[in-house]
């Protein structure tokens, strides 16, 4: 299962509070460390990609989905309420 899938099927639930989405990363690669690979990066993914983990990626993917759910909400620049 994707991790897109699993954080959607979640909804996060292991989250609580205001967090930054540096702490979401973290909170998400300690929970679902198999599915956080940092050696494939999002420019190993598609031509306009960062040198960033593509699983950061599917983290924010997930996180704007849940956004459109009703399920998380935006706080101040870079941060997430659950």
């Amino acid at each position: 299962m994707s991790l897109f899938n699993v954080l959607v099927g979640s909804e996060f639930n292991f989250i609580k509070g205001e967090k930054s989405i540096e702490d979401i990363y973290a909170k998400v690669q300690k929970k679902f460390s198999t599915l956080c690979d940092d050696s494939f990066l999002c420019s190993d993914n598609c031509k306009d990609g960062h040198n960033q983990p593509e699983w950061k990626h599917h983290v924010r993917n997930a996180l704007t989905s849940m956004k459109a759910r009703g399920i998380v909400k935006k706080g101040k620049r870079g941060y997430w309420i659950f």
